[in-house]
């Protein structure tokens, strides 16, 4: 489902709102959410699991705060561009 918001987002939101800086809000968030989820997915792959507790730790934690975030981003986008094609 996560994939199927990202593409509205990108091919239809962001193309009409792309000065506004919510969406620039919106890119960041997602950017740390992917830079996060692909290191972590690169330590286990090494075999390193529960190895560095603090990595571990960071990425749980951070996913409660960067997934609420960019789909507050998210709304308020779709918010404002509804309101525009009004």
């Amino acid at each position: 489902m996560n994939i199927v918001v990202a593409n509205f987002m990108i091919w239809g939101i962001l193309e009409l709102k792309r000065d506004h800086y919510i969406c620039f809000c919106w890119i960041l968030t997602r950017l740390i959410t992917r830079i996060i989820k692909h290191v972590y997915n690169i330590y286990i792959n090494m075999g390193l699991r529960f190895e560095l507790v603090w990595l571990d730790y960071f990425r749980f934690t951070s996913f409660y705060i960067l997934y609420p975030l960019e789909n507050l981003c998210s709304y308020v986008l779709i918010y404002f561009v509804i309101d525009d094609l009004r």
